[in-house]
């Protein structure tokens, strides 16, 4: 075995972005809303062990929030037909604008975050406007 000694090793404390998103969906015509949005956010936060897209063991330091996997994730649901605009707020970065960009990027000591709970909604919240359906 070899040990390494005298190198000093930097670690930067780790911080998180938390992240709003207001999602627009088109459901399918032969979909119930209700039954899609419940669908949908199982898909993106999981439920009884399940690991969902934002699944905290998903994101890991610097990694940025790809718009592509998002709507992959969301379109992979049952009922629905498109996404149709998906708006993005940074707390404490910026506020509300469209997300057009190809990925929301972070710091290399950031880690995504959107936990979407009702209790601590500062730690990243989605909101699903569906429209269509049956």
């Amino acid at each position: 075995r070899i040990r390494m000694a005298g190198r000093e090793a930097k670690v930067l404390a780790p911080r998180y972005a938390n992240i709003d998103l207001e999602i627009m969906i088109c459901v399918a015509p032969n979909a119930y809303r209700g039954e899609v949005k419940d669908a949908v956010l199982l898909a993106l936060f999981g439920e009884n062990g399940d690991s969902g897209f934002f699944d905290p063991d998903h994101f890991s330091f610097g990694m940025p929030l790809s718009r592509a996997a998002l709507i992959a994730a969301i379109q992979a649901v049952p009922g629905v037909r498109a996404v149709e605009r998906m708006r993005v707020r940074r707390r404490g970065w910026f506020g509300w604008r469209d997300f057009i960009e190809y990925a929301l990027p972070v710091g290399m000591d950031e880690v995504v975050r959107v936990a979407n709970t009702r209790q601590l909604p500062e730690r990243g919240a989605v909101k699903l406007v569906m429209e269509g359906g049956a």
